[in-house]
């Protein structure tokens, strides 16, 4: 298994990892509220969406089984796995389930220097399992993605970078 380098946070709220800005970028950054320079230059897919916990609850079994997800998030770690270079603009909390996701998402390889990083929980989506299906409840109202940081985020990303792909 890859190393998981250990995330930073870039100054208001954007998220990065430690192998993504050079020493003279990090002087740029602390001036700037602008993410890193060489970050937007190397952006080829931008994914836009939530990044979240599924708490997967199966009647059969005593407990709860908590796993990262989230469709772009997943997405995101996918394209990154097969060597792509993505960022992936999303708001994640400062507890332990968003620690824990930033650290996966910088462990596949996904940018998240364009992300924001919340005081509020990380986002969670019950999933019940029954018969083989999954029946999804998401709990979004004042979590990371229901921030008001959020759309000023994206908005900056998306007049900022010009990716190859966009999802």
């Amino acid at each position: 298994p890859r190393p998981h380098p250990t995330p930073r946070i870039h100054p208001e709220g954007g998220l990065g990892s430690p192998n993504r800005c050079t020493p003279e970028h990090e002087a740029h950054q602390s001036l700037t509220t602008a993410p890193c320079a060489s970050v937007a230059a190397v952006a080829g897919c931008l994914v836009i969406g939530e990044a979240l916990f599924d708490a997967i609850w199966d009647p059969t079994q005593p407990h709860l089984d908590l796993r990262p997800g989230g469709g772009p998030a997943n997405a995101a770690r996918t394209l990154a796995r097969l060597g792509a270079e993505v960022e992936l603009v999303t708001g994640i909390g400062t507890d332990l389930l968003g620690q824990r996701l930033l650290d996966d998402l910088v462990g596949d390889g996904v940018g998240c220097s364009w992300s924001w990083q919340s005081s509020w929980p990380t986002t969670l989506a019950l999933a019940t399992l029954q018969q083989g299906a999954a029946d999804y409840q998401f709990y979004l109202a004042r979590t990371a993605l229901d921030d008001p940081r959020g759309p000023e985020h994206i908005q900056r990303a998306m007049s900022e970078l010009t990716p190859s792909l966009l999802l």
